[in-house]
């Protein structure tokens, strides 16, 4: 009943003295996943049957646990057709006309529960834990959101919770309900559970920890528990009739959804329909976001910034008592007007939306009323968290973009790289052997140097448009490369570059993260590079299991992972602060110039842009060329809309030639230009920037330098920034030959020269191996061409 095989009695097994079908081998059943390692030989079978109610009056009334002021009296299905707009207090689903139980106190009269769901039992076995769940009301004021373990989606009804040696752990009340083997009208087999490989669910295409798997021979089908938990029908408010869940239907012809207007595949996508009129509408735009919680409650957040909508709701954090916090409510998305999303631009089309007030929405529309009050309050709030072990609600990659110290921004990454060291040992897996510490080429040791890349971003991303070529770059005589990709082929061209180039690719984005860690250590892979850090899609509880001897950050994240097992940090000396060396192990080179992978998003580029309005004020013939935001209130910031051009995302060819349309480009100072950056010079578009002190604020200013013009556009204030753009504006011969001057430095500046790049990047790699091989732990140098210190081939 765990792996789903066959069992030979000759080896042994163990079965159930209850139930005698069920039976699991011996192997299986002393898993850590399984087992909780108590031997129960001659323990009496325990027994815990509590009723979750009283019964008041026979078949009529009852005392629930969830409720025990008043009594709960008894509504049948024919007794009250509803139309939806109550919801159960446990699955918090609309009732419509099941069985139910209401309070029978008119000041309780939002207190509704199914009759299914007021007979949950208070405790259960779940495969998630070998520790018994228990049944949790969720009764807080404000009905706290939590995040399920086993789906992953946000509730905030009753919730099965474990404490364990991982933490507690919490189930929605449907994944507590979801055993080992289930069959369901969308499969024609029988689908088994499995904890240890990652799939695709067929209904949503993502791939997911934990899924419901056909074992048939030659059928690959897999479910995630979220899609398995949808309900079979649903009503939306105002509607006469059900809509109905299919799935996989033989239709001719297109169908399109009534809510979004795009395409439907009835062949590929699951949907609802009505079977009477027929209108067929997408998932997402039926269920939303949130599926599983009851709207109506607001939230106290420590503000969080700046984080995808789909995850705001996962990191909610109670508040200490009498502390200020943020508010966020979950409501109907039921205004005439459907509302812009403060975080995409666009409107909101699901029916259940946040309502929040961020310090991240008052940057996308572009108010900086008390913002230094504001993040003065941040910082704050982040360092109680830290104090109190709390994850902290602004994340790494975010903490790089907002003026806060640098020194708690490193604090923060140490507490996300704690947190994924937490992860990786929830696997169990035991110390993994690594590839004995000889120099290449020597008796005993490998003939190349094995260097392994792990990504979510060999794809359409700005790593591959910088790194595209470096993989296939690498001289085989003395490195072999293999990349791991985290992310599925998205088919385009710069995937199918990578993986045609690079010796070996391999594609393991269905794999489990202990999965992929055994499958680099089998490659005997000597040095492990992470070219995600905290970007999304990472999964750097990855190089936490420490699968290989040496482990590096580069180029995905600019800034220190504050992780214990990153040994290294490739960056260059003009974009490592020299404040935080004592706090980082890093190599730097004058020669390798890194082009980090930060995009600048609507709001880095509003921000700034915005903010040197006044520089320009002596300028009549300029204009503001930024992302579409379709949030930004021009005439609020004192810009006349005819100064802003918006322009939308490209592809990257299209991208280059646009750019030259451009005179100069005035880089952000909070978060510079990276990619951006790389790309406006490629088109020989002169940059002035401004370093201050984090790495994200640096690394235009490593791109110039590297151009060998650096003095022409970078400064070393605000008042010298405000000068040479005030200067290129109305000096235009002298912006012309500065120009063409960087137009001309392109083919043989050391920026652009990727073979010069990868050649010393092997040079520091082979340092990085030697100085393992010699018994010297993690040390920072310096790589140097025409130095034998730093050979580039042993």
């Amino acid at each position: 009943m765990i792996c789903h095989k066959m069992v030979d009695w000759r080896y042994g097994a163990y079965s159930c003295s209850t139930c005698p079908d069920y039976v699991v081998h011996s192997k299986c059943a002393t898993r850590v996943d399984v087992w909780d390692g108590e031997e129960l030989e001659g323990v009496p079978e325990e027994t815990f049957v509590v009723s979750p109610f009283r019964e008041i009056e026979k078949g009529l009334t009852i005392e629930h646990f969830s409720h025990k002021d008043h009594f709960l009296i008894k509504i049948d299905e024919e007794d009250d057709i509803l139309d939806g707009s109550i919801r159960c207090e446990a699955c918090v689903r609309p009732i419509f006309s099941e069985t139910h139980f209401k309070c029978m106190q008119c000041e309780c009269d939002d207190f509704f529960i199914h009759e299914t769901c007021s007979n949950l039992p208070l405790r259960k076995r779940h495969w998630l834990s070998t520790k018994p769940f228990y049944l949790n009301a969720n009764k807080d004021e404000s009905k706290s959101l939590f995040r399920c373990d086993a789906c992953e989606t946000t509730s905030n009804g009753f919730k099965y919770e474990s404490e364990g040696p991982e933490g507690v752990l919490s189930l929605d009340m449907r994944c507590a309900f979801v055993i080992s083997s289930v069959s369901l009208e969308c499969h024609t087999h029988t689908l088994f559970l499995t904890t240890m490989d990652r799939g695709t669910c067929g209904g949503c295409k993502v791939s997911e920890k934990y899924v419901l798997r056909c074992t048939e021979s030659q059928c690959d089908f897999s479910l995630c528990l979220a899609c398995a938990t949808l309900p079979k029908k649903i009503k939306r408010k105002g509607d006469e009739h059900f809509l109905f869940l299919r799935h996989g239907e033989k239709a001719s012809g297109k169908y399109w959804c009534e809510v979004c207007e795009a395409v439907l595949d009835p062949h590929e996508e699951w949907f609802y329909t009505c079977d009477v009129s027929g209108v067929t509408f997408h998932i997402k735009c039926v269920v939303g976001e949130f599926p599983n919680a009851k709207p109506g409650f607001t939230y106290h957040y420590h503000c969080v910034l700046g984080e995808d909508p789909a995850l705001m709701y996962a990191r909610y954090h109670r508040p200490v008592q009498g502390e200020k916090a943020e508010k966020i409510e979950l409501v109907h998305n039921n205004r005439i007007t459907r509302p812009n999303c403060a975080t995409c631009g666009s409107r909101c089309l699901r029916p259940l939306i946040l309502k929040l007030k961020l310090v991240n929405t008052y940057e996308c529309v572009c108010c900086w009323e008390d913002r230094s009050k504001m993040f003065t309050e941040v910082e704050g709030i982040i360092r109680r968290q830290i104090n109190m072990s709390v994850l902290p609600s602004v994340q790494p990659f975010h903490a790089i973009a907002y003026p806060i110290d640098p020194i708690l921004a490193l604090e923060i990454s140490r507490k996300y790289a704690a947190h994924c060291s937490i992860i990786a040992s929830r696997f169990g897996l035991p110390p993994f052997n690594h590839p004995a510490g000889v120099p290449v080429k020597r008796e005993g040791g490998f003939k190349r140097l094995r260097i392994g890349y792990v990504s979510s971003d060999f794809g359409n991303h700005p790593l591959s448009h910088l790194m595209g070529s470096v993989f296939g770059m690498h001289n085989r005589e003395n490195v072999e490369v293999f990349c791991y990709a985290l992310s599925p082929n998205d088919g385009t061209e710069w995937r199918q570059r990578t993986q045609s180039e690079a010796e070996h690719f391999l594609d393991v984005s269905a794999m489990s993260s202990d999965a992929i860690a055994k499958t680099i250590n089998e490659d005997k892979i000597q040095i492990l590079i992470n070219l995600n850090g905290y970007t999304k899609g990472a999964r750097n509880e990855i190089f936490a299991m420490q699968p290989a001897p040496i482990q590096v950050s580069y180029m995905g994240f600019p800034g220190t992972t504050g992780a214990t097992y990153i040994d290294y940090l490739v960056t260059d000396e003009r974009s490592l602060s020299i404040s935080l060396t004592a706090t980082l192990s890093m190599i730097t080179s004058r020669k390798i110039r890194m082009c980090w992978i930060q995009s600048l998003s609507p709001r880095d580029l509003t921000m700034d842009f915005l903010k040197i309005n006044s520089y320009l004020d002596a300028l009549t013939n300029y204009t503001k060329w930024i992302l579409r935001s379709s949030i930004l209130d021009a005439a609020a910031q004192g810009v006349h809309p005819d100064q802003i051009i918006f322009t939308d995302v490209a592809m990257k060819n299209e991208h280059i030639r646009r750019s030259v349309l451009a005179d100069v480009i005035l880089d952000t100072p909070l978060c510079n230009g990276h990619t951006t950056g790389t790309d406006v010079l490629w088109a020989g578009v002169p940059m002035i920037t401004l370093p201050l002190e984090k790495m994200a604020t640096r690394v235009a200013g490593s791109l110039c330098l590297a151009t060998g013009l650096g003095h022409e556009m970078i400064v070393n204030s605000l008042e010298e920034y405000e000068e040479k753009a005030v200067s290129l504006a109305l000096n235009k011969p002298k912006l012309q030959a500065l120009t063409k001057e960087l137009r001309a430095s392109r083919l043989t500046c050391p920026l652009f020269d990727t073979m010069r790049w990868v050649k010393n990047l092997e040079r520091s790699y082979f340092k990085m191996w030697n100085l393992h091989c010699s018994g010297q732990k993690p040390q920072h140098f310096k790589v140097v061409e025409n130095d034998m210190e730093f050979p580039h081939d042993r």
